[in-house]
């Protein structure tokens, strides 16, 4: 990468926290179970809520 730092293994599915937060507050409007869905398909959305420390 451009900063010779090698990502964590899984981070492409992280979802930052304020990205969170919208999903939260809009996605029950369009579709109620869709979160769930996210984080539970096979390819497995991280929800980060409070930091990115795991």
């Amino acid at each position: 990468m451009e900063f010779g730092i090698t990502p964590r293994e899984g981070c492409q599915y992280w979802v930052m926290p304020m990205i969170v937060e919208f999903m939260d507050m809009h996605f029950p409007k369009i579709y109620p179970n869709l979160l769930q869905f996210l984080e539970n398909n096979k390819y497995g959305m991280k929800m980060l809520i409070k930091d990115y420390a795991e």
